[in-house]
């Protein structure tokens, strides 16, 4: 076992406040990779090199992005409302020598002013936080505030009407979750018998998100890769069975499992609907908006100012 340092062990000695803390805490191990993965992909893709540039990663967590983005020769501002967070990221900082290099500020990316105060940046970072905030639209905003005619931003998003997600939905791991509202949805978590707050806000579907772009002045494109051969195909109609069998064993005896339940009948109803017109007109769009809709599991969304 390779030595670890101050950032690990302080995670370690955390029980955890759910049932999920175990899983939690490998997502949160992995966030450095995770991190350089999302900064390499832009250098080398997007942005080009980032020596002397200004990087901002809004809810930046445990720090994974600004470690990478200043072993780059970034000037990197992580934003975060987490008081835990920040205080560990202080430890992942030290841990990876980069310490004075990166500026930790506590703040709220929905404060349109303390967005401001901020200043522009060469390149925006929002990994899954969208669907956390009460006001994507104003997150959104603020994005594109943050932004300038040069400047890329990197956005990402579960999917919620995946196959996946609705069998199990990325945060809670519970079936059906991603299908409802936020109300709904905190009052379906509960009546599985877990506690505490559920702590996503509003999902929208691809086009949904475009649009919130647009609206807010950014050109944005998703760079995951939609694969649709016979084989995603084959792992579609696996996954839609599978969701029928859950339905099949939903409760309904408790009001919000046979909410819940309509609102999986209505999904089952829509991806039936869409595989019978693919099926009639198998046209090469129909198959990629099929597999982008329901089989593509979260959205990479690269953006940039609109300049007409």
């Amino acid at each position: 076992m390779g030595h670890m340092g101050k950032f690990e062990a302080a995670l370690r000695q955390i029980s955890g406040g759910d049932h999920l803390w175990g899983e939690h805490l490998k997502y949160i191990l992995s966030g450095n990779e995770r991190g350089a993965e999302i900064v390499d992909k832009m250098v080398n893709h997007f942005v080009g090199p980032l020596e002397g540039r200004r990087v901002l990663d809004i809810g930046c967590g445990y720090g994974g992005v600004c470690i990478s983005a200043a072993k780059h020769g970034a000037f990197a501002r992580g934003i975060e409302v987490g008081s835990s967070e920040l205080e560990h990221f202080q430890l992942n900082l030290e841990d990876n020598g980069v310490k004075d290099v990166v500026n930790i500020t506590f703040g709220d990316a929905d404060d349109i002013e303390f967005m401001a105060s901020l200043g522009k940046y060469d390149l925006v970072i929002c990994d899954n936080v969208l669907e956390h905030v009460p006001d994507s639209h104003r997150l959104i905003y603020t994005i594109a505030e943050a932004m300038n005619e040069q400047s890329r931003c990197y956005v990402t998003v579960p999917n919620y009407l995946s196959l996946g997600q609705v069998l199990m939905e990325c945060h809670n791991r519970e079936f059906g979750l991603s299908l409802l509202n936020r109300f709904d949805a905190q009052e379906l978590y509960e009546a599985r018998g877990h506690y505490g707050r559920y702590s996503v806000g509003d999902y929208f579907d691809y086009n949904q998100y475009l649009a919130l772009f647009a609206i807010n002045g950014i050109n944005a494109v998703n760079i995951v890769p939609i694969a649709r051969d016979d084989q995603a195909m084959a792992e579609a109609l696996d996954l839609l069975a599978q969701i029928k069998q859950k339905r099949a064993n939903m409760r309904d005896d408790i009001a919000i499992e046979r909410r819940a339940a309509e609102y999986v009948d209505h999904y089952i109803d829509r991806v039936e609907r869409r595989l019978v017109e693919l099926e009639r007109s198998p046209t090469e769009w129909r198959r990629v908006e099929f597999f982008r809709d329901f089989m593509v599991q979260r959205f990479d969304f690269v953006g940039q100012i609109r300049t007409y």
